[in-house]
């Protein structure tokens, strides 16, 4: 017998396994970590343009309509919007009234579709 230095086939098929498995569990968590980037900047996106929306409703000096609804423009992203009138605890003409706002924003991730929700109030006065 000669003494030969080196690697056999099933050395080598052994190392190319544990290798494979390696590089697979790698790229998963690497393609894992990109679908949460991915939501993440959607999810901060849907945030701003609620902002936004608030930013409007809050320049309004009128009450709200009970319920609205729309999209923004080249996005996917949508917003409905819900107002209550709560009881008024003042009397007289030109008195403000309080409303309790609800807007949702929603969008379609992959097949489902996402959501945030954003209560605030309103205070506005009826249109004349």
């Amino acid at each position: 017998m000669r003494n030969q230095s080196g690697y056999t086939i099933i050395e080598t098929l052994v190392a190319l396994a544990i290798l494979s498995t390696g590089l697979v569990g790698f790229y998963s968590v690497g393609g894992t970590s990109l679908r949460a980037t991915s939501h993440i900047a959607r999810v901060n996106d849907a945030i701003l343009l609620a902002q936004s929306m608030l930013d409007q409703v809050a320049s309004q000096q009128d009450l709200l309509e009970s319920r609205m609804n729309g999209s923004f423009a080249g996005t996917p992203y949508k917003w409905t919007m819900s107002a209550i009138r709560l009881p008024d605890t003042v009397q007289g003409e030109g008195a403000a009234h309080l409303q309790d706002v609800t807007l949702t924003i929603t969008w379609r991730e992959g097949v489902k579709q996402q959501s945030i929700i954003v209560p605030t109030r309103h205070l506005g006065r009826d249109g004349a």
